[in-house]
């Protein structure tokens, strides 16, 4: 069973998981209309600091980090068309992504939003549509 840990900020709370795969739920990431003004609100409001990664043409990658320089969140811009709301999405930190990916698959997840892919300094990463309708980022985080 998950236990949530308090946080400034319940958004960026992380929750350790006990799982032998699932080693915790790492940071969120979030795809919104305005980045930087997500960044502005979320430095402002909690004390995150944040640096940013230049991702060629899907734009920069925030990253927001706690005091002790812990990353917390990863935020991008969302894509020019995009009807959506701004969202935040939660990544479960595995062992590895690829098989986490494929025993998802297997238990009921209903398809894969994001196939299994390496993101430079940021680790490999997929995201899946749970059985009940609910996207989650699965991570095997570099380093």
């Amino acid at each position: 069973m998950a236990t949530p840990v308090a946080r400034s900020a319940s958004r960026l709370a992380t929750w350790p998981v006990r799982a032998s795969a699932c080693k915790a739920v790492s940071p969120s990431g979030a795809d919104g209309k305005d980045a930087g003004g997500i960044v502005a609100f979320y430095t402002k409001a909690f004390g995150l600091t944040q640096d940013s990664m230049a991702m060629g043409p899907a734009g920069t990658y925030y990253l927001l980090k706690d005091g002790a320089g812990q990353m917390r969140a990863g935020i991008m811009q969302q894509e020019p068309g995009v009807n959506a709301p701004s969202s935040w999405l939660p990544y479960i930190e595995v062992a590895d992504c690829d098989a986490s990916t494929q025993l998802a698959m297997k238990l009921g997840a209903k398809q894969t939003i994001a196939p299994p892919m390496e993101v430079e300094n940021i680790g490999r990463f997929s995201i899946v549509m749970d059985p009940f309708g609910a996207p989650i980022g699965l991570i095997k985080a570099a380093g």
